[in-house]
């Protein structure tokens, strides 16, 4: 009789003793696997947390901006609608005489040459438009024995680069005049009627409202009229025009950057109440923006922290669970298989010696119980695998990974026959007459 059959015969015989071994093993892989699945099922819970709360910041952030966005829009049409409305805010005068004077008589006598405008134009500038080129003096208007600003525009110098654009300031037909307050109210001078200057008669196209002290006393000609009054053709005081709306407290300092290379013989006045309105409106709303969204951000970093502390202080416990856990189950697993075996020894002495007695020598004798070993652990192996998978799937909603599998098919022979190795090396040393022996 071979070996493997006096193996099959001593399974049979014993069940009770073979089928408690593999479920020892069963049970103790078992549980250790559902521990180590447990923590991995933390980790991919936790993961996708820490995943979904990124998403919902990101997603918070897009509608923060996209809001920004839109409100800044939105102010940045109705700032440009309230400039035009308060008018021209930047002025640009030949530096040649000091901008204390210029700002003390109300005009510059300097002047400079009308293509200036038309060379702003074209030049694609970008932190002024609304171009208006003027001639301004101080002149005596005879017929009412008083002195007025005399002004003479055209009309708005077209940009190149930004068509479409309406016009702040009615264009001048040559023939009409425009009225300040001070000269058309206490007159009594309505439009559509006709006035004398110094000689010259003109039909009024247009009365001010009260808006500013300097334009409630001046009077609006056409440019060419003016020029030709005043032998100063393709002369120009000044060019008025609606700057940037940028962000920086230095506007006139961004304006001039730009302007330096296109125009360096110029000097640049801004009326700051104007120019202020515009530029602090957007810069408190972009502040109150980036403080909303740094809001956002510290409160998604302080979630994701909290996450992590208590993602790391559960794992941290998880972990020492598992390795106090997966030893001592082993351990316990080993003794058992061990105490089995040693019984399966005691009730095999008769068997043990009749083969030692029939000259079987002691390797043949070990290989009866490492062939036993070797079966408890293949079948407890193929048990555990199965087992695993419903165990994985049921904690993490996937399979075990390769690795995990090649350690559950190779631990329970390993132990099997670890265990089984020293009593079937003691039971080697049984001499046939002693285990023969009922006494």
């Amino acid at each position: 009789m071979s070996i493997f059959q006096l193996v099959l015969r001593e399974i049979k015989h014993r069940k009770a003793n073979f089928i408690f071994s593999i479920f020892a093993i069963t049970l103790a892989l078992c549980i250790s696997i559902y521990s180590i699945s447990l923590l991995n099922a933390f980790d991919s819970e936790t993961t996708k947390r820490l995943e979904t709360q990124q998403q919902e910041t990101e997603q918070l952030l897009i509608k923060h901006n996209a809001k920004t966005k839109k409100t800044l829009t939105s102010l940045e049409n109705d700032i440009r609608k309230t400039m035009k409305g308060l008018g021209f805010n930047v002025y640009l005068f030949s530096n040649e005489e000091p901008i204390e004077t210029i700002k003390e008589r109300g005009y510059s006598i300097k002047t400079l040459p009308q293509d200036y405008a038309n060379k702003l134009a074209d030049s694609k500038v970008v932190t002024i438009n609304h171009l208006l080129p003027q001639l301004a003096k101080r002149v005596e208007w005879t017929e009412q024995k008083r002195r007025i600003m005399l002004i003479g525009v055209a009309g708005q110098v077209p940009m190149s680069h930004r068509q479409g654009m309406k016009p702040i300031m009615q264009p001048l037909e040559p023939g009409s005049i425009f009225l300040g307050y001070d000269l058309h109210h206490p007159l009594g001078i309505k439009v559509d009627d006709q006035v004398t200057l110094n000689g010259v008669v003109y039909k009024v196209a247009k009365t001010y409202l009260p808006k500013d002290f300097r334009d409630d006393g001046t009077a609006w000609i056409h440019l060419g009229e003016m020029q030709n009054l005043y032998n100063m053709q393709g002369q120009i005081s000044s060019i008025k025009c609606l700057g940037c709306n940028c962000a920086s407290a230095d506007r006139v300092g961004v304006i001039r950057k730009e302007l330096d290379a296109i125009l360096p013989n110029i000097q640049i006045i801004e009326v700051g109440s104007k120019a202020l309105v515009r530029a602090e409106a957007r810069v408190k709303t972009s502040k109150r923006a980036d403080t909303i969204r740094q809001q956002i951000i510290d409160q998604s970093h302080e979630k994701l922290s909290a996450i992590k502390t208590s993602r790391a202080d559960s794992r941290q416990s998880l972990e020492q669970l598992n390795s106090y856990l997966v030893p001592l189950l082993f351990l316990i697993t080993f003794i058992t298989l061990s105490y089995l075996c040693i019984l399966n020894v005691r009730q095999r002495r008769e068997e043990i010696g009749i083969l030692r007695a029939l000259g079987v020598a002691s390797p043949s004798i070990i290989k009866l119980f490492i062939i036993r070993a070797l079966a408890i652990g293949l079948i407890a192996s193929l048990i555990t695998i199965c087992l695993a998978y419903f165990i994985y799937l049921k904690t993490t909603g996937h399979a075990p990974s390769s690795n995990i599998l090649f350690v559950i098919a190779l631990a329970p022979p390993v132990i099997a026959i670890a265990s089984t190795w020293l009593p079937a090396l003691n039971a080697t040393n049984l001499q046939p007459l002693n285990a023969l022996r009922h006494d």
